[in-house]
């Protein structure tokens, strides 16, 4: 399900763009978002624990609501840690605890978290409609001119990376 319809698109972007072919440019917008941000219900990290670094510390790549799942991978061996084997700080950080149930140190040699990331689709709903702003008023030329009129027009990829970029966080409290 789309994060938002074609007629709230058509609220803030003018056009004469038939709804089906809007509809596929929000899906495109929305794959974008996606493959840049990740999902917006659920994340999953595998995150590498480098040899020779003890580590009680693992960041996450995006704020997480909750956590669903830590499986700590050492040598071949997958564990599927207890919630009092983990603590999350700052809806970023994971603290290895060795007081739980399957209490270590430090964390193993490969750790693969799946979590709720924190709810940003008011966020995304604008990058969404800046995205699709974008893809229908791109004329593909970069400059343009008639008579005593002449404009040059934005780099798309450029303008595409800025809207992304909008969208991923500026430090572990954003």
């Amino acid at each position: 399900m789309s994060l938002i319809s074609v007629s709230e698109i058509r609220e803030h972007v003018e056009t004469g763009i038939a709804d089906t072919a809007l509809d596929n440019l929000i899906k495109v917008a929305e794959q974008e978002i996606v493959h840049k941000c990740g999902a917006t219900l659920t994340q999953t990290d595998e995150i590498p624990v480098y040899i020779g670094q003890y580590n009680k510390w693992l960041w996450l790549t995006r704020p997480a609501d909750s956590i669903t799942t830590v499986i700590e991978t050492v040598g071949v061996s997958d564990t599927t840690l207890a919630a009092d084997d983990y603590r999350l700080y700052h809806q970023s950080q994971l603290k290895r605890l060795d007081s739980g149930t399957n209490s270590r140190s430090y964390w193993g040699d490969r750790v693969k978290v799946t979590y709720v990331p924190r709810n940003d689709i008011t966020r995304r709903r604008g990058a969404l409609i800046r995205l699709v702003q974008l893809m229908v008023n791109f004329t593909g030329n970069r400059s343009e001119s008639s008579g005593d009129f002449s404009c040059t027009s934005l780099d798309y990829e450029s303008e595409k990376n800025k809207i992304l970029s909008s969208l991923q966080r500026v430090g572990y409290f954003s």
